[in-house]
C-alpha cells in the first residue's frame, strides 16, 4: 500500500461519477458532499474499490425514486468517509457479522441476485489497511449506513 497526503473529493467524485448513469436510469438520486480541500493520507486506488463496492450495495439495494448519499468530513482528526441510502438496510442479526468474508444479508439468495459477501470484508480491510476502521448500521428512517473512518 502506498498512502499519500492528497484530497479525497477527486477519489470520491470518480467513483460517484462511474455510477451516474447507473443511477440516474433508475431514477436514484446519487449525491457527493465533500469539501474540495478535504485532505487524508491514503492510497486512492484501494479507497477507490473500497467506495465502488459501498455504491455498489447501494445501488442494487436502493429502491428506483430513492437516495444514496457520499458524505466526507473531517472527525475527530481524521476524516468520516459516509455512504448512506434508501434501501431496507440490514437485517439485526446481520449487523454484528457485517465484514466478514462471504457474509451475505441473506444467505438464502441464489448467487444471481446479490453480491459475493465480499464487498464489505474489502471496505473493512481496506480501512483497517489505513489505520482506521469501517461500521456498517441502519440509518434512520430507513436504508443502510456504512461509515469509514480514517487518520489523517
Amino acid at each position: 500500500m502506498s498512502p499519500v497526503d492528497q484530497a479525497l473529493r477527486p477519489v470520491l467524485q470518480g467513483a460517484v461519477a462511474a455510477r451516474q448513469r447507473q443511477a440516474n436510469e433508475r431514477n436514484i438520486d446519487l449525491t457527493l458532499e465533500v469539501d474540495p480541500l478535504l485532505h487524508c493520507r491514503v492510497d486512492a486506488d484501494r479507497l477507490r474499490h473500497a467506495v465502488d463496492n459501498l455504491l455498489d450495495n447501494a445501488l442494487r439495494l436502493t429502491p428506483p425514486g430513492g437516495a444514496i448519499a457520499v458524505v466526507a468530513d473531517p472527525a475527530d482528526g481524521g476524516v468520516l468517509i459516509e455512504v448512506t441510502d434508501d434501501g431496507p438496510g440490514f437485517p439485526p442479526a446481520f449487523l454484528p457479522h457485517a465484514g466478514e468474508p462471504f457474509r451475505r444479508t441473506d444467505d438464502a439468495r441464489s448467487d444471481g441476485a446479490g453480491g459475493s459477501g465480499l464487498g464489505l470484508a474489502i471496505v473493512r480491510a481496506v480501512a483497517q489497511a489505513h489505520g482506521g476502521s469501517a461500521t456498517v448500521a441502519n440509518h434512520d428512517p430507513k436504508g443502510a449506513l456504512v461509515a469509514v473512518r480514517l487518520p489523517s
